[in-house]
């Protein structure tokens, strides 16, 4: 089954759209190899919230993905199912900085991943198929400065985990588990990333997204119990998967304060020039094109 996005309605149409800092959540998802049903967003003053669990016969899915601006700025995902299903889902932080002082200035974003999982659970004497990935990304202007990368996949009862990551700290945060290929973990981290330099009046955009998808099927004798599945939980007799990624259990406060920070430079650097900014669109092509290689063959 392919399981993709809806991402074109989201486009953010350019830079100077973005008068104060946007979040933006999208989901969806599909059971026992039905439709893909869009998840419902809760839009509040500050932010975007999704918390949604639903099952039908022997599959299950919970997902919960939110991001909160305030005096305590903070995102999370959690998403996990059972059985026979598929969940997705992004997050998308984005922000203008200018330079409102009379000089030279280098940025500096900071703050904090509180942990990060991927995990299939395949029982014994169950054979399964799925795949999983995980993205972290940090792009200016609408160009990837840093990213992490993440894919599990179960065929059978044996999994292959793969990693690709690059353009500094981002790329450091995570990898694939050892000797267990069937899950990937990370704790917590603090991250105060570059992000360049502006002259007096300059400006760039901002983006910070997380993107989660899971897929698993799984089928013994007898099939499946029906099953009861939690926000959180990872269970039934055919097994499932889970996700989570950020800050999942509000402990944001903990970690480093997210901001962005600025000191005077020396000698001036631009950064990328900005141009037409489709950040959601983007982001969702690129996972479509990561679930498209992920996809079993038809």
């Amino acid at each position: 089954m392919k399981h993709l996005f809806s991402v074109a309605a989201l486009t953010l149409a350019s830079a100077s759209a973005l008068a104060a800092p946007a979040l933006s959540v999208i989901g969806d998802y599909a059971l026992n190899g039905g439709a893909t049903t869009p998840l419902s967003v809760v839009s509040t003053p500050t932010g975007q919230e999704i918390f949604f669990s639903t099952e039908s016969g022997p599959a299950a899915i919970s997902a919960r993905a939110w991001g909160d601006i305030g005096a305590t700025t903070s995102f999370g995902m959690a998403l996990g199912g059972s059985n026979h299903f598929a969940v997705s889902s992004l997050i998308a932080y984005s922000d203008v900085i200018t330079n409102t002082s009379a000089v030279t200035q280098n940025y500096t974003f900071n703050f904090t991943i509180d942990q990060s999982a991927i995990a299939f659970n395949v029982p014994p004497g169950t054979s399964a198929t799925g795949a999983a990935s995980r993205d972290i990304q940090l792009n200016i202007n609408g160009t990837r400065l840093s990213y992490d990368h993440i894919d599990i996949a179960i065929s059978g009862s044996s999994a292959t985990c793969t990693s690709e990551s690059g353009g500094g700290p981002l790329g450091t945060y995570s990898n694939c588990a050892s000797p267990n290929a069937n899950f990937s973990t990370a704790s917590a981290q603090n991250f105060a990333i570059a992000l360049g330099t502006l002259l007096p009046g300059d400006s760039f955009v901002l983006d910070y997204v997380y993107l989660t998808s899971l897929r698993y099927t799984g089928s013994r004798t007898g099939g499946c119990a029906l099953i009861d599945a939690p926000f959180g939980a990872v269970a039934g007799s055919c097994g499932g998967a889970s996700a989570f990624i950020g800050d999942p259990f509000d402990t944001e406060s903990t970690g480093m304060a997210f901001s962005v920070s600025a000191t005077p430079a020396g000698n001036p650097a631009s950064v990328p020039e900005p141009g037409t900014l489709a950040l959601l669109a983007a982001a969702g092509a690129f996972l479509t094109s990561r679930r498209k290689a992920q996809a079993p063959a038809r």
